[in-house]
């Protein structure tokens, strides 16, 4: 039980440090994030090129999956920031598409039925976040990381008093598990005894027959 109000210490200081940093830093977070894909797609690729060059005399096929994996991977950890763009402008781009698919399905079904006006709110705001995306991409890029953090604080925080609070069950348990039953407890059990034992000898006395005295 210790062991895991331990762990759970560890996981709340480490969640907490990474919330703070992804809150304070999310540019930087964001840049990092397409480094470490980076190194996802950089390591399998070197791996397959390093066993092709040691055992090239078995005749096996150049790995050219493992060599575009390779220089992808390289070209993320150089220029992280570039591919930080790219996907925000991606995702801009797709979301006014989205929207203006939304509002074209809600003008076609408006010829055969009446459509509220609520219902063009969200395609509306859609494309409205994916002209801010498109505008801002960066600034974009740093939204999802903010909430990352704040969800990283949250969830630390919690685990961190809910370890607060068994560790005080716990202790509180053990103190009452080493001081064992009280005095009073041991005075009406040694009572109990007494009566019990009392209660089993007048029980005997009670089935003792009595000794005649036989004729000679």
């Amino acid at each position: 039980m210790t062991n895991k109000l331990n762990n759970a210490w560890v996981r709340g200081i480490f969640s907490l440090i990474i919330g703070v940093l992804l809150v304070v830093y999310p540019s930087a977070a964001s840049v990092y994030f397409v480094m470490a894909v980076g190194v996802l797609f950089f390591i399998p690729g070197a791996v397959s090129l390093s066993a092709f060059l040691m055992r090239r005399a078995d005749g096996r096929m150049f790995p050219f999956m493992g060599l575009g994996s390779l220089l992808f991977g390289l070209w993320l950890l150089i220029t992280p920031a570039f591919f930080v763009g790219i996907l925000m402008y991606v995702l801009g781009a797709v979301l006014v598409l989205a929207g203006l698919g939304m509002l074209v399905n809600l003008s076609a079904i408006r010829k055969r039925a009446p459509v509220a006006v609520g219902f063009y709110v969200v395609p509306v705001l859609v494309i409205v976040g994916g002209i801010l995306v498109l505008v801002n991409p960066f600034r974009a890029a740093e939204l999802p990381f903010i909430i990352l953090g704040i969800s990283s604080i949250i969830y630390a925080l919690s685990s961190m008093l809910n370890a607060y609070k068994f560790r005080a069950v716990t202790i509180e348990a053990v103190e009452i598990i080493k001081e064992g039953p009280s005095a009073e407890e041991h005075s009406e059990a040694e009572a109990s005894e007494v009566k019990e034992v009392e209660g089993e000898a007048d029980v005997k006395l009670l089935e003792k027959p009595e000794h005649r005295d036989t004729p000679l």
